[in-house]
């Protein structure tokens, strides 16, 4: 089966290639994983249970269910966040190369395309770290159930929390916008904010595996922050500047919020471009060039 010039079946065997050389080291990632989540809960389900027993003569059943209920919502939080960082962090290995010339003649003579090997690489790495992310949370959520039925309570399950968090994070309602900003672009790109935001920070990592030849990662977010706090920085003193008491004050001030917001939606727009872009490119050339202090 192909489309747009990538042969899925090649993709298929690439796939089972990685998995065969690399299967150890998703293991290990898995376990580290699996054995935090358990830690993480367990230190939850340990000060939920201590502080019931400690006040369980003053407690009634709904006030022991809103406990076990707010040890299910940080966990969510928890989980949330873990699903965020593992789509994210892990598209440091999209585009990174072997750093041995061997190992690049190997990889370049594999009889695929360029987009094939990545489009594999994406799926084993990025996704995949999103799999056994989602599956050790939910052997986590089950194990909990297990623990706190059998101590005799009704347990609240964290995963469809999990879920609802995602959803209702992507998108902004109306409800959490300031009905007096407007975007000059569109309010829509409002709405869009969160979910840009975070397809742009993982074009950053898919960028940062192709450019930086070692610790790709550590790199990429060690650019991250700088671009961060440069943005950051410069977005403060515009609003410092432009603060002045009354209502012209005021609205002047949404004026320049909307205008930053506009500015911020461009640049990231066009970085997020450049960087799926540039990072092909650098992967592609990679594979018969090696670069110094950065590419591969």
């Amino acid at each position: 089966m192909k489309f747009l010039n990538i042969d899925f079946q090649r993709v298929g065997w690439l796939l089972r290639q990685i998995v065969s050389e690399n299967w150890k080291t998703q293991v290990r990632y898995y376990l580290g994983l699996q054995i935090g989540f358990l830690i993480t809960f367990l230190v939850f389900v340990y000060n939920t249970f201590h502080a019931i027993h400690n006040s369980y003569n003053h407690y009634s059943q709904d006030d022991v269910a809103n406990t076990l209920w707010r040890m299910s919502d940080s966990m969510s939080v928890i989980g949330t966040m873990a699903l965020y960082a593992a789509f994210i962090f892990s598209a440091s290995a999209v585009f990174s190369l072997k750093t041995e010339r061997s190992k690049r003649i190997v990889q370049l003579m594999i009889p695929t395309t360029t987009a094939e090997k990545v489009l594999s690489r994406f799926i084993y790495y990025n996704l995949g770290a999103i799999v056994l992310s989602f599956i050790a949370l939910l052997i986590t959520d089950a194990a909990g159930c297990l623990i706190v039925e059998v101590l005799g309570f009704d347990y609240t399950w964290f995963i469809p929390k999990i879920l609802a968090n995602i959803s209702h994070s992507l998108i902004l309602s109306q409800t959490y916008i300031d009905p007096n900003i407007h975007s000059f672009i569109g309010d829509w790109t409002l709405y869009i904010y969160p979910i840009f935001s975070i397809i742009v920070l993982w074009s950053f990592y898919l960028w940062g595996g192709a450019v930086f030849r070692k610790k790709s990662f550590i790199m990429t977010s060690l650019f991250c922050f700088i671009i961060f706090v440069v943005f950051i920085t410069f977005g403060t003193i515009v609003v410092l500047k432009n603060m002045s008491d009354g209502p012209t004050g005021t609205e002047h001030l949404l004026s320049v919020l909307s205008l930053l917001n506009s500015i911020y939606f461009l640049i990231a727009c066009l970085w997020l471009v450049l960087n799926l872009y540039f990072a092909y490119r650098i992967r592609k050339r990679a594979s018969l060039m090696p670069r110094h202090w950065y590419g591969q």
